[in-house]
């Protein structure tokens, strides 16, 4: 349900924290021109009449002294709303959003006390990536990265769709 609060530690130790609806999925809001291909590529998609959500990961090592590994999602657009490309840019592309919203928010529900730095982002782990469509992760950093990342989702959409 949206808006709902879920919250769960895995048999790996792991706490994953899920913040309103989690379906199809793009990352984050650490980088603007990720956030702008997310954005580029969802837009794309809407309108070849696909239904897209988008959800905004969180992942960190050592964020507080009793947790080891947090992933946070945050819905930014669930897919059976339009997609309004203005609304969902704050949460997509300013490090704001991500600062106050993502890291400080998500701090608030940690057991253990808060480590100086909030922890070390990674990459999201392989479980994780696995329940998503497109995913760019903090591996993804700059203008041109980001630019060759979108292109290559349209490539492999447009193979995709052919094959259909």
């Amino acid at each position: 349900m949206p808006g709902e609060r879920v919250a769960k530690r895995g048999a790996d130790g792991i706490y994953r924290y899920e913040f309103g609806s989690v379906i199809e999925a793009v990352r984050d809001a650490l980088d603007d021109y990720r956030g702008a291909a997310a954005l580029a590529l969802a837009d794309v998609l809407t309108r070849r009449g696909i239904n897209v959500g988008i959800t905004l990961f969180y992942s960190t090592k050592l964020p507080t002294d009793m947790v080891s590994q947090a992933v946070v999602r945050y819905s930014a657009k669930d897919p059976l709303m339009p997609l309004d490309i203005s609304a969902v840019a704050l949460a997509m592309c300013e490090i704001a959003f991500f600062r106050v919203i993502c890291a400080i928010g998500s701090m608030r529900h940690f057991p253990g006390a808060v480590n100086k730095s909030l922890g070390v982002v990674t990459n999201l782990l392989q479980a994780d990536h696995n329940s998503v469509d497109y995913m760019i992760d903090a591996d993804v950093f700059g203008e041109q990265a980001a630019e060759a990342w979108l292109r290559s989702c349209l490539h492999i959409y447009e193979l995709e769709a052919a094959n259909v």
